[in-house]
C-alpha cells in the first residue's frame, strides 16, 4: 500500500491533465464524475492525508471510488475529508471491495467497512514518538478495522469489544465509524452512466 500525493499547481498543468490521451480518466473526467471543477478536485487530491491509491495523472475506477467513499463519509457534516481518506486507506476499502466483488459476493449483501476506536491509559513506559491525544498525555487511542457485510462486521465488533473488556479492562470502546462502500459504488456508476463517462476498471 502506497502513501503518495501528486501535487499539481499551475493552470497549464490542469489543462494538460484535462486534455491527456490514453487509457483511464482525465482529471476533468474525474472531476465531472464527482460534480466538481478540476481545480476543486486538485484541492482534494493535494490534501496532505495519505492516499491509498497513489493519485496520478490518469485515474482508474479504484481512484474514483476512493474519492467517492471519502466524499460519502464527509458530506453533510460527516468526518473531515482527510480523516475520511485515512479511514478508507486504513481499511483498504476500495481494494477490498473490488476483491469482494470479483469473488462474486456483491449481488448478495452490501460491503461495509468500520473502524472502532478505544480510549486507553498510558502506562509508565516512555512515551517516545507516540502522539498525544486531545485528552492529554495520559491517554491514547487504539483502533481496529473490519470489512465485510454489515452483519459480519457488527458480530466481529461485538465480539472484539467483549474480549477487550476481559483482557484489557482499562480500555474503553469509545466510537465506531462505518461506511457502506457498495452504496458509494452504486452512486458512482449511476452518475457515470448519466454523464456518459466510461469507467476504466482494468
Amino acid at each position: 500500500m502506497r502513501a503518495e500525493v501528486f501535487l499539481f499547481h499551475t493552470h497549464s498543468e490542469v489543462e494538460r491533465m484535462t486534455n491527456a490521451r490514453g487509457g483511464g480518466l482525465t482529471l476533468k473526467q474525474l472531476a465531472d464524475l464527482h460534480q466538481m471543477t478540476a481545480e476543486n478536485m486538485l484541492t482534494v487530491l493535494n490534501d496532505p492525508a495519505p492516499k491509498a491509491t497513489g493519485f496520478k495523472k490518469r485515474f482508474d475506477f479504484a481512484d474514483a471510488l476512493e474519492v467517492e467513499i471519502a466524499r460519502q463519509m464527509s458530506d453533510n457534516s460527516g468526518v473531515p475529508m482527510n480523516e475520511a481518506f485515512r479511514l478508507s486507506m486504513y481499511t483498504m476499502a476500495a481494494q477490498s471491495f473490488l476483491a469482494y466483488e470479483a469473488a462474486g459476493n456483491g449481488s448478495s449483501q452490501d460491503f461495509w467497512f468500520a473502524v472502532t476506536a478505544s480510549r486507553n491509559t498510558w502506562g509508565s513506559a516512555p512515551r517516545g514518538s507516540w502522539p498525544l491525544t486531545g485528552f492529554g498525555p495520559k491517554e491514547y487511542w487504539a483502533e481496529m478495522h473490519y470489512i465485510g457485510s454489515l452483519g459480519t462486521i457488527m458480530g466481529e465488533i461485538s465480539e472484539s469489544i467483549g474480549r477487550d473488556q476481559v483482557q484489557y479492562p482499562d480500555s474503553d470502546p469509545a466510537r465506531i465509524t462505518m461506511c457502506n462502500v457498495s452504496a458509494a459504488d452504486r452512486r458512482l456508476r449511476k452518475r457515470a452512466a448519466e454523464l456518459g463517462i466510461e469507467l476504466n476498471e482494468k
